[in-house]
């Protein structure tokens, strides 16, 4: 995961003059403070840029953010600086998505589609929602089926199909809504990979 600098390793990239314009007495203390995270870098007024660049390239996450969909309901994942959440705390949690096949009635589609998006429930203090619609080719009308999905929800729609060619025909009908595209093998990456970036957007691989 991300490197975690140590307060001496931070207190070399800081001007060490110990003016105490950060509210601390001394840039040692300040280091300290930064690396258990408690404090932002920017706090120093006199740090140089290339100190702020230098810090941000050894703390950033090995993980780029991938965001899912448009608009207020679009769901970022990655970017996590921790691999064990006891370690600090994941800030991009996993998107919970409900899966449901074209090969379902357009009515019966459309219906359960609404029902997920309203889908709500608590746990441990906290309320979950639904993030995502996953719409699965069975062998139904896919890029008919993604348009109705799109019609009838504001959230973020994971496109599960191993055909390019029928998922290119859905990505002419939703992809401007960044959906999601999944899943990339072996045996289709090429032309899934040319998809995703025709149509700007992230890309699973299984």
């Amino acid at each position: 995961m991300a490197k975690k600098l140590t307060g001496i390793e931070i207190y070399k990239l800081l001007p060490r003059t110990n003016c105490g314009d950060c509210g601390f007495s001394t840039c040692m203390a300040f280091a300290m403070q930064v690396a258990a995270k408690k404090v932002a870098l920017d706090k120093c007024p006199h740090v140089s840029e290339e100190a702020k660049a230098a810090l941000g390239e050894a703390q950033a996450p090995p993980m780029r953010t991938v965001t899912i969909g448009t608009g207020e309901r679009a769901w970022t994942i990655g970017g996590e600086t921790v691999l064990f959440r006891h370690e600090e705390k994941f800030h991009r949690p996993c998107a919970v998505a409900v899966r449901l096949a074209d090969d379902l009635p357009p009515e019966e589609l459309a219906a359960k589609v609404k029902e997920a998006s309203g889908l709500r429930f608590v746990r441990i203090g906290q309320e979950i929602g639904v993030n995502l619609i996953a719409l699965e080719h069975r062998g139904g009308d896919f890029p008919a089926a993604a348009k109705a999905a799109r019609e009838n929800t504001d959230l973020p729609l994971m496109l599960i199909c191993e055909d390019p060619g029928i998922a290119g025909k859905a990505l002419e009908a939703v992809g401007d809504g960044r959906p999601l595209l999944y899943p990339a093998t072996s045996g289709n990456l090429e032309a899934m990979a040319t998809l995703a970036k025709e149509h700007s957007c992230p890309l699973g691989v299984r």
